[in-house]
């Protein structure tokens, strides 16, 4: 296995070390769902995406399922463990959305996706998530 400690999050690479990804959800719903991507599928999926041509400082490592990616931000800290977790629009690529303020964060508050981010969902897909 490829050691990245140093150059992600503390917290991230225990967790690859520990399960190595991950997929949980309510209902397997599209955009109801964590998938965190195995260590192997990380370069591919940005690739994939070209998340790096609109946000050079990002580096995806999940998605909810849907149209929706997880990344580290990288420019808001030179230390890989103050990296946030910011959420994208794969589609559209226009804005970030917080999701955590580190992965030790994010992973400690049970992976929680925002829910800012179903705003603009039928309101029968918002309903069907909270129960």
């Amino acid at each position: 296995m490829v050691q990245f400690d140093g150059l992600l999050p503390s917290a991230y690479c225990r967790f690859l070390r520990e399960a190595n990804g991950a997929e949980c959800g309510p209902s397997d719903g599209e955009g109801d769902s964590l998938r965190i991507l195995h260590s192997s599928e990380v370069w591919d999926w940005n690739k994939g995406y070209e998340l790096w041509t609109t946000f050079p400082f990002i580096l995806a490592f999940a998605s909810d399922g849907g149209c929706m990616t997880f990344a580290f931000d990288r420019s808001a800290d030179q230390d890989p463990d103050g990296w946030p977790i910011v959420m994208i629009d794969v589609g559209d690529q226009s804005d970030l959305t917080l999701a955590g303020a580190s992965f030790a964060e994010w992973a400690a508050a049970g992976y929680p996706i925002p829910e800012a981010v179903y705003d603009e969902l039928p309101s029968t897909e918002v309903e069907s998530r909270e129960k």
